[in-house]
Order: C-alpha cells, then structure tokens, then sequence
C-alpha cells in the first residue's frame, strides 16, 4: 500500500519512477533495482522514501530545470533524517543496518545528482562503510542475494565513480573496504552482470589501486618516493588486467 503523502510528493514519486530510477538504471538486466528494490524498502521505512524523493527533486531540479530552493529543502530534511537514522542505529533503537546502509547510497547518488564537488560522497562511504560491512557480511542479516549484489554492485560503483571525479592529491585514497572489496571480487569472478556496470565490475574493482598510484606519482613529498620498484610492478599489474580484460557476450537488453 502507498504510504499517505502531499500531491508534491506523489509528483516526485512519480517521476523517479518514470525518469530518475530509469536513469540510474543500464538496462543489461530484467529488473531494474531502483525500483524492484528500493521502493518496496522506501514503502517499509519512510526514511528512506523520503530519501527518494530528495533524489527525484534534485533530478528534477537540473534535468527540467524545476526550482530549486524546494529540491534544496529536501536535501536539507534527508542529511537530518541519515543523521538522526545513524544516532538510533548507535544508540541501539534500530538493530538492522539496512536502511542507514540503503540511505547512505541513495545519498550518495543525491550527491551526484547535485554536482559533488567537496567529496561529500567520500564521507557518506566513509561514515557508513562499517555498516554496509556488517550487513553484506554477517550472516545474521540473511540478504536475499540479488539485494546483496545490487548493494556490493551500488557501493563499488559509487566509490570507484567518485575517485575518477576529484584530484587524488587533495584526498587520501578512499579505498573501498577490504571486506566489501572481497564480497565485489567474487561477485566479479562468477560472471556478474548489473543494472550499474553492466559486465566490466572487474574493472571498477581496479580504480582504486589506480587512484592511489596517481595520488603517490602526483604529491611531491610522498613516502618513499615515487616511483619505487614497487611502483613499476603495481603499474604492470594494472596494466596487464586492464588490456587482458573480455567483456563476455553482450547481454539481451530490456526496455
């Protein structure tokens, strides 16, 4: 059932359905996750609901050139709501970390939408890496795999995307999570296709070795210096699983 909202909230509902889920969304799968997933999630916690609707009128904001002190207040209302979702997760009033995780994406994708050009992004993953880990990890949660996957697939995907955006000597390596990172790679080994990056995951997992390479060849008074042997044999490594990369037969496309 939809939960009780505004007609301005229907508008914005509405339109992630019809223009911001889809593009968000590659098509290389059946089902789009920005919808099969989150809304059913926005609907069990209006936290998150109200966080898709911030992503919608920010969307809406710059694509249709809406206005955009009303997407601003949004924006506003959804960093009160992650904060005060992050405190009852804490202060133990919440137990699952599903939603702070969930909203801490959807955040993200905020961000970008808006144009992320402080590295906020950097600190929502940083902030809630702990607890993206915790519920992709611990089997207590028990995920249903393709949420498991489009949530590895989502984190990955924000992270990896975020670092080719900022200049790496003015950011430490914001590397993805040895654990997630881990989840990723075998999610990559078996043949992943997703509705964010389509078939080149393995790939992505290498953006942040190459952004650390950058960052060390770019500051002045990196230690050791750059370049070291290491270096050399990190850049022949990337090298050689960047051009031995095959992208596998492309996939039936959905509309």
């Amino acid at each position: 059932m939809v939960p009780d909202m505004e007609d301005r909230s229907y508008e914005l509902l509405n339109y992630y359905l019809s223009r911001t889920a889809l593009s968000m969304f590659n098509g290389s799968t059946e089902s789009n996750p920005f919808v099969d997933q989150l809304v059913p999630l926005s609907f069990a916690n209006k936290f998150i609901l109200q966080l898709i609707l911030s992503q919608s009128a920010s969307h809406r904001a710059i694509a249709e050139n809406d206005t955009k002190d009303l997407a601003q207040k949004d924006y506003i209302m959804s960093l009160r709501l992650f904060q005060n979702a992050i405190n009852d997760y804490v202060d133990g009033r919440e137990q699952s970390p599903l939603w702070v995780a969930m909203g801490a994406l959807i955040m993200c994708f905020t961000e970008t939408a808006k144009g992320d050009i402080n590295g906020v992004i950097f600190n929502h993953l940083k902030a809630t890496g702990p607890l993206l880990t915790e519920l992709v990890v611990n089997p207590k949660f028990a995920l249903r795999d393709d949420l498991k996957a489009f949530i590895l697939e989502y984190y990955v995907y924000t992270a990896s995307m975020s670092m080719i955006s900022v200049d790496p000597t003015f950011y430490e390596s914001p590397s993805i999570r040895p654990e997630l990172e881990y989840q990723a790679q075998l999610l990559a080994n078996s043949g992943y296709t997703g509705p964010l990056c389509g078939c080149w995951l393995p790939l992505l997992l290498l953006i942040p070795r190459i952004f650390e390479l950058g960052r060390r060849s770019m500051t002045i008074d990196t230690k050791p210096p750059f370049p070291t042997a290491d270096d050399f044999i990190t850049f022949s490594l990337l090298q050689s699983q960047i051009l031995a990369f095959i992208p596998p037969a492309p996939p039936i496309l959905y509309q």
